[in-house]
C-alpha cells in the first residue's frame, strides 16, 4: 500500500526512441516516482518509438504534431494549446519532457508553472538549441 493518498496522473512527452520514458517506466515500477503515476505519453512524431513502448507497458498514448504551415510562434502556441487541453481532459498533475523537441509556450506555462520537468536530450549548454 502507498504511503500517498491517491496516485498523481503525469502526462510524459516524447519525440524519439523514448529511452528516458524506459527509464521513467521502470522508476515507477520500482516505486521511485512517489505518487506519481504515468497515465499518458503524448508525441509530437506519430512514428516516435517511444509511443510503443508506452502502449507495450499499457500506458495511454496521443499525437500532438506541430501544425504545419502556421508561423513558428502561431504553431507553438496552437500545438501548447492543444497539449494544455489533453492534460486537462487527463486530469494530469505534473508534465515530464522526456526528449521532447517541440518548444511548449503560452497559457499551459502559467497552469503548470512548478509542475513541468524537462529532461534535455543533449548536452547543455553546448547543445541547446535556438535561443541557448
Amino acid at each position: 500500500m502507498s504511503e500517498y493518498a491517491a496516485p498523481i496522473p503525469v502526462m510524459v512527452m516524447v519525440s524519439g526512441a523514448g529511452t528516458n520514458l524506459g527509464a521513467l517506466i521502470e522508476a515507477e515500477r520500482a516505486g521511485r516516482l512517489g505518487p506519481g503515476r504515468i497515465s499518458l505519453v503524448v508525441s509530437d512524431n506519430a512514428s516516435a518509438g517511444a509511443l510503443a513502448r508506452a502502449g507495450a507497458a499499457g500506458i495511454a498514448t496521443a499525437v500532438e504534431a506541430p501544425g504545419r504551415g502556421l508561423p513558428r510562434t502561431e504553431r507553438r502556441e496552437e500545438l501548447s494549446g492543444r497539449v494544455l487541453a489533453r492534460a486537462r481532459e487527463g486530469g494530469i498533475g505534473f508534465i515530464i519532457l522526456a526528449g521532447y523537441l517541440s518548444v511548449l509556450t503560452g497559457e499551459i506555462l502559467r497552469v503548470y508553472a512548478g509542475r513541468i520537468i524537462n529532461l534535455h536530450p543533449s548536452l547543455l549548454p553546448k547543445f541547446g538549441g535556438e535561443g541557448m
